[in-house]
C-alpha cells in the first residue's frame, strides 16, 4: 500500500509539473505571438510614414512646378491662379481601365491619401513689420495689427478680443521683442539675432496673453456649423512685408482701413471677384477668364469708391499694399490606410533659380472641416 501511494505521489508531481511548464510554454508562446504582433504593426507603421513622406516629398516638386508655371504666366498672384485650384495641386492617380474620374475631384492612392493647399504668404500680416525702423511706418503697422485682433473673431461672441485687449497683447509683444539676450529664459526653438524676432508665428503662445483658443481654429457651435477662425491664419514672418490685396482675407482687409473707410475692403473683394475687361495676352487660348488683380498701389483707384483723399486718409502706399508675392507656404497631410497621419509645412520663396526653402515642419494642428472666405 505504501508503495502504491509512493507511485501515485510522484504521478501526482509529475503531473503538476507537465501543467506547469504547459502553462508557461502557453504563456511563452502568446508573448511570442503578442511581441510578434507588435512589431508587425510597428513595420507596417514605419513603411505606411516612409511612404507618406515620400508622397509628399512628391507632391511638393509637383506643387513647385505649377508656382513656377503661375509665374510665366502673370506677375501677380490672385485667388484664380493655378496655385490655388486643387485640379493643378492635388495628388492624381491614374484612373484603372474604364473607369470614369471627376477629373476635379480629390484623388486617393492605394497607401496614402493626400490633402494640401498653398498659401500665399503676402496674404498674411508679417510680424516683422511691427519692428521696422521707420516710425511712422511702424506705428502705422502697429495699428493695422490692433484692428486685425479685433476684427479676426468680430462676431464670435466671447471669444472676441476688445480693442483695451488688443493693446495689452501688443504691448506685451512688443516688450517680447525688446528683451536682452540675459532674459532669453525661454524653451527652443530660440528666436534669431537681429531683426528676427520669431522662428514661427507659433511662438507667440510665448507671451503673455495669447492661447492656443486664441491663436488656433475653433469649432462652432453646432456640428455644422464653420471652425472659428484662429490668429494664426492671418500671421507670417516670410512675406515681402506688405498686404497682397488680391489674396487677403476680409479681415486683415478690414484691418487696412480706418473704420469709416471699411466698405472699402468689401469693395476690393466685389472688384477682384468680377472678370477682367482686359485678359492676360500670355494666357493660353484655352485658359479662364482672369478677374481683376490689384498689381501695384495705383490700381485701386479704379476700383468704385477709391479717390487720392481715401488713399491719402489711409495711409496706401507700397510699403503696405502690394499685388504681388514670391513666398508661399505649402501645407500637406497625408493619410495612410491604417489610419496613421502626417502634417508637413514648407515655406519656399520662388526665384529665378527655381526656390529657396525658408522652413520646413512636422505640424500636429487640429483639423477642423471649416472653410475659408474665399471658398464660401
Amino acid at each position: 500500500m505504501i508503495h502504491t501511494s509512493k507511485h501515485r505521489s510522484e504521478r501526482g508531481i509529475a503531473l503538476l509539473i507537465v501543467l506547469i511548464v504547459f502553462m508557461l510554454v502557453a504563456v511563452l508562446a502568446l508573448e511570442i505571438k503578442a511581441t510578434a504582433a507588435l512589431h508587425m504593426r510597428l513595420a507596417q507603421n514605419k513603411r505606411d510614414d516612409f511612404l507618406m513622406r515620400q508622397a509628399i516629398r512628391g507632391q511638393l516638386e509637383v506643387v513647385k512646378q505649377v508656382l513656377l508655371y503661375d509665374k510665366s504666366e502673370n506677375d501677380v498672384e490672385a485667388l484664380d491662379d493655378r496655385w490655388n485650384e486643387d485640379k493643378f495641386t492635388q495628388f492624381q492617380k491614374a484612373p484603372a481601365k474604364d473607369d470614369e474620374r471627376d477629373p476635379e475631384a480629390p484623388v486617393t492612392s492605394e497607401a496614402v491619401e493626400l490633402n494640401g493647399r498653398i498659401e500665399d504668404e503676402a496674404r498674411k500680416f508679417n510680424l516683422h513689420n511691427l519692428v521696422t525702423d521707420d516710425d511712422d511706418l511702424r506705428a502705422q503697422w502697429e495699428e493695422i495689427f490692433l484692428r486685425l485682433l479685433t476684427l479676426y473673431r468680430e462676431d464670435s461672441g466671447k471669444l472676441s478680443i476688445s480693442r483695451s485687449n488688443a493693446e495689452s497683447l501688443l504691448k506685451n509683444l512688443k516688450g517680447w521683442f525688446a528683451r536682452k539676450d540675459s532674459d532669453r529664459n525661454f524653451p527652443v526653438p530660440a528666436t534669431g539675432d537681429d531683426k528676427r524676432i520669431l522662428v514661427t508665428p507659433d511662438e507667440l503662445l510665448m507671451i503673455k496673453g495669447f492661447t492656443r483658443e486664441m491663436f488656433y481654429d475653433q469649432p462652432g457651435e453646432d456640428a455644422d456649423d464653420d471652425a472659428i477662425p484662429g490668429l494664426y491664419r492671418y500671421l507670417t514672418l516670410w512675406s515681402e512685408g506688405p498686404i497682397n490685396v488680391n489674396t487677403a482675407e476680409l479681415p486683415l482687409l478690414y484691418a487696412i482701413f480706418a473704420s469709416q473707410d471699411s466698405d472699402l475692403a468689401d469693395r476690393i473683394v466685389e472688384w477682384r471677384q468680377a472678370e477682367a475687361e482686359k485678359q492676360n495676352d500670355k494666357a493660353p487660348i484655352d485658359a479662364e477668364p482672369k478677374n481683376n488683380a490689384v498689381s501695384t498701389v495705383q490700381d485701386l483707384l479704379e476700383i468704385e469708391g477709391f479717390d487720392v483723399q481715401a488713399m491719402q486718409r489711409n495711409n496706401l502706399t507700397q510699403a503696405i499694399i502690394t499685388g504681388s508675392s514670391n513666398t508661399f507656404s505649402i501645407h500637406i497631410t497625408a493619410k495612410a490606410s491604417n489610419c496613421l497621419t502626417r502634417q508637413e509645412r514648407w515655406i519656399i520663396r520662388r526665384n529665378p533659380r527655381g526656390f529657396t526653402t525658408l522652413l520646413a515642419e512636422q505640424r500636429t494642428d487640429p483639423i477642423f472641416n471649416g472653410t475659408r472666405e474665399e471658398d464660401e
